[in-house]
């Protein structure tokens, strides 16, 4: 985790991985609280009843990690980083 906001409470974010589908694609994929809005490169998906979610990016092969943002519904943010690992 890097830094929380709103009211001091920190957004955990759990299992975050980053799958490499092919090309410069990737499936950013974690566990959170229901509800949570996870946002990642500009893309950003609620976490399903269960807290997972999964959001697909596109980053250049010369970027290798981004940041992870969790927001709750009472204003409070986590960041986190993942790494982006290529497969042949």
């Amino acid at each position: 985790m890097i830094a929380s906001g709103g009211n001091g409470s920190t957004v955990a974010v759990a299992n975050l991985t980053a799958v490499h589908l092919g090309g410069d694609v990737y499936i950013i994929r974690g566990k959170t609280s229901p509800g949570v809005n996870v946002r990642v490169s500009g893309r950003e998906t609620p976490a399903l009843s269960d807290g997972t979610f999964q959001i697909q990016i596109t980053a250049p092969a010369t970027v290798r990690e981004v940041n992870v943002q969790a927001a709750d519904s009472q204003g409070n943010t986590s960041s986190y980083r993942v790494t982006l690992t290529r497969t042949s």
